[in-house]
């Protein structure tokens, strides 16, 4: 679900090809506060042999929000020059994950998944937070008034850190500011 100008949504599957969020113009709108609660699923992975399910909860994830790009009433588009994480709120099944990471990866995936081991998949279980997404383009795109925009995010789930990266998956959709 994502809840936005105080409306929560449900996603449905097998999801619309026009559906909310997957093109500039069917993008979410938020609410003045510019914000976006979502609440979903861990990312699935098959059985590995001797496991009986058919599908696992990945657990020990590192979650993230970033702007890729925004799109102004003209239809001009604009990125930031790197890529851009937003400051997340956990809310459920998070914690915050900025404590002794570098920079880069804690400004990618600011939250941790408070499960650390997969499980058997589970629709009760998820995993919740908030973006302040008007705020993190104005921290990424300075002086860009965020008025009428509309912006591609992505969201992230991504692997333990390594030397030159981390293993990610991500779903993008775009948004829509007052």
């Amino acid at each position: 679900t994502y809840t936005a100008n105080g409306t929560t949504a449900t996603v449905d599957y097998p999801y619309p090809s026009n559906g909310p969020g997957t093109n500039d113009s069917t993008a979410i709108a938020l609410g003045s506060d510019g914000s976006l609660n979502m609440t979903f699923w861990r990312p699935q992975r098959l059985p590995l042999p001797g496991e009986t399910e058919s599908y696992y909860d990945v657990g020990g994830l590192h979650y993230g929000l970033t702007v890729d790009a925004i799109v102004n009433s003209s239809g001009e588009e604009q990125r930031p020059q790197t890529e851009a994480g937003c400051t997340l709120t956990a809310n459920s099944g998070l914690e915050d994950n900025t404590t002794g990471l570098n920079d880069s990866f804690a400004t990618l995936a600011p939250l941790r998944d408070l499960t650390l081991t997969d499980q058997p998949a589970n629709p009760e279980r998820t995993v919740s937070f908030t973006a302040d997404i008007a705020r993190c383009v104005s921290s990424h795109l300075p002086g860009v008034s965020t008025a009428g925009l509309k912006v591609r995010v992505s969201l992230l789930a991504m692997g333990e850190p390594l030397p030159h990266g981390a293993n990610r998956t991500g779903l993008s959709f775009t948004v829509s500011l007052p």
